[in-house]
């Protein structure tokens, strides 16, 4: 279970679909090892090696979500690391959103389940994009205040 408390969802990657190539038991388990495998070595890359990875499995049709959290201390690193703040936010989007999209992508091909297969994907970028979403909002803010007073 996910501790909300000290740290946020950074990425998720969220998928319900009806695998083609998932017919045993031992293939579910390689799935559920190379999913893992793959979430933390791009994890490592595109955001940070000290974050966790949960990821959750239900029965019946596939359903995963492979969730990425971390604390907003490390998250405010990776901001400050840029020279300006609206551009590392949007930096860290970027990367939180092609993680949870890389990881959606990955699982539908390794389960070999196309158009006709997939239930739900979704990509999510958590308190980053929440974030983002806020910073996009100031700029539209005053952008229009500026187009008043000039």
């Amino acid at each position: 279970m996910a501790d909300y408390i000290n740290k946020n969802i950074l990425s998720q990657a969220y998928i319900h679909v009806e695998p083609v190539e998932l017919e045993t038991e031992e293939q579910l388990s390689a799935f559920k090892e190379h999913i893992t495998e793959f979430a933390r070595s791009r994890t490592n890359f595109y955001l940070h090696p000290d974050v966790s990875i949960e990821i959750e499995f239900e029965n019946g049709s596939l359903k995963a979500r492979i969730t990425v959290m971390g604390t907003i201390f490390l998250l405010m690193q990776g901001v400050s690391k840029y020279p300006d703040f609206r551009e590392g936010v949007s930096l860290i989007y970027n990367d939180s959103k092609r993680l949870a999209e890389y990881m959606v992508s990955e699982a539908q091909f390794f389960t070999g389940s196309k158009h006709q297969d997939v239930i739900r994907l979704e990509a999510r970028t958590g308190v980053v994009g929440s974030l983002h979403k806020v910073i996009l909002q100031l700029e539209q803010l005053n952008n229009h205040q500026l187009k008043l007073v000039g």
